[in-house]
């Protein structure tokens, strides 16, 4: 049993947060919840299952909540948990990672968060969540809030362990209204801090799930334009979302532009690589058609992003792009080689792979 105190703030989260609480029990000392006011059973399910069930007022803050819970926890560490999401590993990767946390004052640790996308995609992410519980620690921020240390960011150290996160389900958004909420907060917040690059970015990431694509385009400018070398740790996955965005925009020079600056700064980024090979397969130019098994080869040759780096889409290094190498080969009448890569795609899983395999040997026959 680990000294550590899980900290979950929720509301109406019947539907996730057994999960989320049976995942992480039998590994830590406590679970503490603060529940603003569920009108669902989340309170109850909560309570039934050992966890400390705190009842708080919602005030627009996801900082002030999160403080709160932290500060009912009685655990040396404090690992921070979401409703709708779930523990994937066991004890010994805790207590590894609570062993690097505890080496020096001021570290915080980050873990790998999977999030299951409106698009069926699953995004990995890097997210500061275990640190000692110590009043120096607290969160910023009305909502995307941020973990910082005597108001300064922590020292960061990476750790094996590894979370689902299922809350941006197409269906999940529309029942909360997600992006909606999280808009209005944001601008709350960049009301009162006007040049902050971080809620601009957030602005633009925000927008561009809205597919409000013009003023996620002004945002993202916004936030590269007040930006100084060297650039804060989530320029990287700026750059990638101002991409997407000029991607859905089909605004191929200004794409090719920002991939080309992003490159000199994050030369080992698969998922750039990936989004400028998918725009010249968007773009449909002839001209640019012989870059696809280039951009392509080159995003294996690169692999996944490396662990706690980027923010990236699973597969861009492996499966995803060896599955456009196949539609480029068969496009081009090289069945061999397609297949190849469809084959290469379809043994880690890609059932879109596995289907075009199947059409292949149909037709061949």
């Amino acid at each position: 049993m680990n000294e550590i105190s899980v900290c979950i703030i929720t509301r109406n989260e019947e539907e996730y947060i057994g999960r989320a609480i049976r995942s992480i029990t039998p590994y830590v000392k406590e679970v503490i919840v603060v529940d603003h006011y569920s009108e669902d059973r989340t309170f109850e399910i909560a309570r039934s299952l050992g966890a400390k069930v705190f009842r708080k007022s919602w005030n627009s803050d996801f900082s002030e909540s999160r403080n709160f819970s932290i500060s009912q926890a009685s655990c040396p560490l404090i690992l921070v948990m979401d409703a709708d999401e779930e523990y994937l590993d066991d004890g010994l990767a805790l207590q590894d990672a609570s062993q690097l946390v505890s080496s020096e004052p001021g570290t915080a640790a980050s873990v790998g968060i999977q999030s299951l996308t409106s698009n069926g995609q699953w995004v990995q992410s890097w997210i500061t969540r275990l640190f000692p519980n110590h009043s120096d620690f607290k969160y910023k921020g009305r909502i995307h809030e941020q973990l910082h240390y005597k108001s300064q960011y922590p020292k960061l150290v990476s750790t094996v362990l590894n979370f689902n996160h299922y809350g941006y389900s197409p269906e999940e958004i529309k029942k909360k209204d997600k992006y909606q909420r999280n808009l209005e907060l944001l601008l709350l917040d960049q009301g009162s801090d006007p040049e902050n690059p971080y809620l601009m970015f957030q602005l633009g990431k925000t927008y561009g799930k809205m597919n409000e694509l013009l003023e996620s385009k002004v945002w993202f400018e916004r936030a590269l334009g007040v930006g100084q070398k060297p650039y804060p740790h989530f320029y990287s996955a700026l750059f990638m979302e101002y991409a997407h965005t000029l991607l859905k925009l089909k605004d191929w020079e200004s794409l090719s532009n920002i991939i080309n600056v992003a490159i000199e700064i994050y030369p080992d980024y698969t998922d750039l690589y990936y989004i400028y090979g998918s725009a010249i397969i968007e773009a449909k130019n002839p001209e640019w058609f012989d870059q696809i098994p280039d951009v392509f080869s080159y995003c294996i040759h690169l692999g996944e992003v490396p662990r706690g780096k980027y923010e990236s889409v699973q597969g861009v290094g492996s499966y995803r792009s060896h599955y456009n190498l196949g539609l480029y080969y068969e496009l081009t009448g090289n069945t061999s080689e397609a297949l190849y890569h469809y084959e290469m795609s379809g043994q880690q899983g890609f059932d879109q792979a596995k289907d075009r395999i199947k059409l292949l040997n149909y037709n061949k026959k």
